[in-house]
């Protein structure tokens, strides 16, 4: 009976000195504060749109030169780097669905930090749909219910939302700041700090901006702001042709714009449209931009800026008619690529991050910084304060085809993929500028990076069968081809007359000549255990070229 009564003594002072512990843990741990732009590209941020407050920022804090996003839409990005997991983890690729249909019980970051002591709070656009789960205190997601789902605030654009489903692309109106919902939604996040400010837990605030996603709304002070000859500059430096490449996997067909009043339906946009847009889209930056600065501000005035931990990123990026399209939805640099911007307490200011990064590296970095453990969690992604990573992923699906594309410090490769098979793709020299124009994944000389990408691409998703990545077509898919230890066999479409194997090692000599007659297939002997690339390219009849194909030889 004493020993009891001693254990339970001890217990109590156990307990007593846990919760003094964990209070001081908690002392300890700094504020958190995530603020996601929608939409907002990785492009042009330093010559032409006009963000101070961001500048200033990533003066003060760490910059991830080369951040992207998963997916190129909001539900499929959202619900990844809140989870810290890769969209075909977490099943979100559209609009509609939720990620809780699939994971019911997943963590999701807020969550985490719900369960170690954080007061957490949600204003604005952060999951793309509600999720309860997330918070301490009541998430404040509805949005002003004068301004309709548009967030329009003129009558005009109001009448035409009613009568043709939505207004002009683009609003331009002389209010104050409030008045539309990002401004709206900036007001509530301050008054809602003040009122939790003196709490005794941590805090984690996170505040979705719904700009500068379409409709691009903004006052007009911050149209103002532009120039004729700033417009122009940018729009004069898109690039307006498509990449060389298959534009119906490549490339989407502008549907978001599409939907808005005075879109044409199919025509390539005018000039004149083309650059109101573009100045509207500046705009909403600017818009974002002031109103981060107010928040920043704010933190300043309380004494919570210095000590806090900040993170301001964008869910992925969009196009401003580059390749006459416009908004996401697509593998390329211009949609995936993202603004990341880190700041922590003692960190290096004004650092400059040069190696990739992935929007799931958010939710580990953040718990690196709190010292807590994340190995039960499975993760997907790391932690960005020793960044080691080599390469990035995202993914985009048109219609039956799956793309991958594995981003590295030189290039962008993707992979097209039909019922596991691969079927088409695509490679961007990332040295000879920022957008993705010349596919240069057909040229002889690029088999040895075609390799190397999609052996990253096979360890990052195992989605190549067997030793697809090793042994594939070169070619426009003409023929077939397969192989064993022993032989490739080339399966052609009809008989030729006259078919000429020639091939070349990798460094493009001449290894030696093949000839066949009256054929609709051949067989090349082949060593695959030697592990040399061999490039074979494909003459029949006259000299018509056939296409290549590679091999172990």
């Amino acid at each position: 009976m004493i020993y009891c009564k001693h254990m339970l003594t001890r217990l109590k002072y156990l307990v007593f000195f846990y919760l003094l512990y964990q209070l001081d843990v908690n002392a300890q741990r700094p504020n958190i504060y995530m603020v996601i732009i929608d939409d907002a590209r990785a492009f042009e941020f330093d010559n032409h749109a006009i963000t101070p407050n961001l500048d200033n920022f990533q003066m003060n804090a760490t910059n991830y030169k080369h951040a992207f996003a998963q997916e190129a839409m909001c539900n499929a990005s959202r619900s990844s780097f809140l989870t810290g997991l890769r969209p075909d983890r977490t099943g979100v690729h559209n609009t509609n669905s939720n990620f809780r249909n699939w994971l019911p019980n997943v963590k999701t970051l807020p969550q985490i930090l719900m369960q170690n002591g954080y007061e957490t709070i949600g204003v604005g656009k952060i999951f793309h749909h509600k999720e309860k789960l997330a918070w301490s205190v009541d998430a404040i997601e509805d949005n002003r219910p004068d301004v309709g789902p548009f967030g329009y605030i003129t009558d005009l654009n109001k009448q035409l939302s009613d009568s043709h489903g939505r207004g002009f692309p683009f609003e331009s109106a002389d209010v104050a700041d409030s008045l539309y919902i990002d401004g709206w939604n900036s007001n509530r996040l301050i008054k809602s700090l003040l009122v939790i400010q003196n709490s005794a837990n941590p805090i984690f605030a996170g505040i979705g901006f719904g700009k500068p996603h379409l409709p691009f709304t903004a006052p007009k002070k911050f149209w103002d702001l532009y120039s004729t000859k700033r417009i122009d500059s940018l729009f004069n430096i898109l690039p307006k042709s498509r990449p060389s490449s298959r534009p119906d996997l490549t490339l989407n067909n502008s549907a978001e714009l599409r939907k808005y009043f005075g879109v044409p339906l199919t025509a390539n946009l005018s000039d004149s449209l083309s650059k109101q847009l573009i100045h509207g889209y500046l705009a909403c930056l600017s818009y974002i931009d002031h109103l981060f600065g107010q928040i920043v501000s704010h933190l300043k005035s309380t004494n919570q800026y210095d000590e806090s931990m900040i993170i301001v990123f964008s869910d992925h990026g969009m196009k401003i008619g580059e390749y006459n399209t416009w908004s996401k939805h697509t593998n390329l640099e211009v949609d995936c690529k993202v603004p990341l911007t880190i700041k922590y307490p003692d960190q290096k200011k004004g650092a400059i991050d040069e190696k990739m990064s992935e929007l799931i590296d958010i939710f580990p970095t953040i718990l690196d910084v709190l010292d807590l453990e994340a190995d039960n969690l499975n993760l997907d992604g790391s932690s960005l304060l020793n960044n080691k990573k080599m390469f990035s992923l995202s993914q985009w699906k048109r219609s039956d085809t799956q793309g991958y594309s594995v981003r590295t410090k030189n290039f962008r490769y993707t992979g097209w993929f039909q019922d596991g098979s691969l079927v088409y793709e695509e490679l961007y020299d990332k040295n000879k500028g920022i957008y993705d124009i010349e596919n240069i994944a057909y040229d002889i000389k690029q088999l040895n990076t075609i390799y190397q990408h999609r052996k990253l691409l096979h360890d990052a998703t195992k989605v190549f069968k067997n030793d697809e990545y090793i042994m594939k077509s070169f070619s426009d898919l003409k023929y077939s081809i397969g192989h064993s230890n022993e032989e490739v066999v080339v399966k052609f479409l009809k008989v030729y007359k006259k078919i000429e194997i020639i091939l070349f090692s990798i460094d493009g000599s001449l290894l030696g000549n093949y000839y066949f007659k009256n054929t609709d297939s051949i067989q090349i002997a082949s060593n695959r255990k030697n592990k040399q690339i061999v490039i074979g390219q494909i003459l029949v009849n006259n000299g018509e070229k056939e296409g290549k194909f590679k091999i172990y030889y």
